[in-house]
C-alpha cells in the first residue's frame, strides 16, 4: 500500500521531517467492509450507520500501528447521520470542512449526480500540541513527540471518500506542507484500481 512507501520516503530523506504515524482511510458502506471486521467488531459497530470510516493502511513508530487488525478504535469508525454529530470526531470533521463539501455527499454519495468529480482538500495543524483537532494529547501527541499533523481528503470515482493523516515528529510549516500536496494525488491514483473493484485490502 502507498502509505508504507510514503513513510519510507520520509524516513530515508534527511531533509524531510520524520513521521510518527501515517494512516489512510476510505469511507465505505457496511456491505463493503472487510468480512473479518464485520465479524470481529460486530458487537462494537452498528449496522445502520450511513457510512464507515475504514482504515485501509497504517504504519508508524509503534509496532501496534503497523497492522490494521491491531487497531481497536480506528479500524472501523461508524459515521453519524449529520455534520453536527460529526463534531464528536473533531479531526475528521475539520478534514471534511477543508474539503468544502456537503457532508450529505460523503455519507450518501448516490444522491448526488456529480460523484465523479474528484474534490480534494487538505488540512495542516502546524502545532499538534494543544490542538482541538487532535484530541489524543496525553496518550499520543505527548508520548510520541508529535509536533505537526497534515491531512488530505478527496473523492474517488465511485463516490467513496479517502482521507490520509500524517503525524510528524518535527514542526511542519505551511510552506513545507504546500510542497507536499502531491502526496494527495499519489494516494488518489493508487486507490483507483481498488475503488474500481471495490476491494481496498491490498497489501
Amino acid at each position: 500500500m502507498v502509505i508504507s512507501y510514503i513513510y519510507k520516503k520520509f524516513k530515508e530523506n534527511e531533509t524531510l521531517p520524520t513521521l510518527a504515524l501515517a494512516r489512510i482511510f476510505v469511507v465505505l458502506p457496511y456491505d463493503d467492509l472487510k468480512p473479518v471486521d464485520r465479524h470481529e467488531l460486530g458487537n462494537r459497530i452498528p449496522i445502520d450507520a450511513p457510512r464507515y470510516l475504514t482504515l485501509v493502511g497504517t504504519i508508524g513508530k509503534n509496532e501496534e500501528w503497523n497492522r490494521r487488525e491491531r487497531s481497536r478504535n480506528h479500524r472501523v469508525i461508524p459515521l453519524p447521520q449529520t455534520a453536527e454529530e460529526l463534531e464528536s470526531i473533531p479531526m475528521l470533521a475539520e478534514m471534511f470542512r477543508r474539503m468544502d463539501v456537503d457532508y450529505r455527499r460523503i455519507v450518501n454519495p448516490a444522491s448526488f449526480s456529480d460523484i465523479q468529480q474528484m474534490i480534494e482538500g487538505y488540512m495542516l495543524e502546524e502545532r499538534a500540541e494543544g490542538s482541538p483537532f487532535i484530541p489524543a494529547q496525553e496518550d499520543f501527541v505527548e508520548p510520541y513527540g508529535v509536533k505537526s499533523e497534515l491531512g488530505y481528503g478527496g473523492f474517488l470515482p465511485s463516490g467513496a471518500v479517502y482521507t490520509c493523516f500524517l503525524f510528524f515528529t518535527a514542526p511542519l510549516s505551511q510552506a513545507e506542507a504546500n510542497k507536499l500536496k502531491v502526496i494527495s494525488a499519489a494516494i488518489q491514483q493508487t486507490l483507483l484500481p481498488y475503488d474500481a473493484e471495490k476491494k481496498y485490502w491490498g497489501k
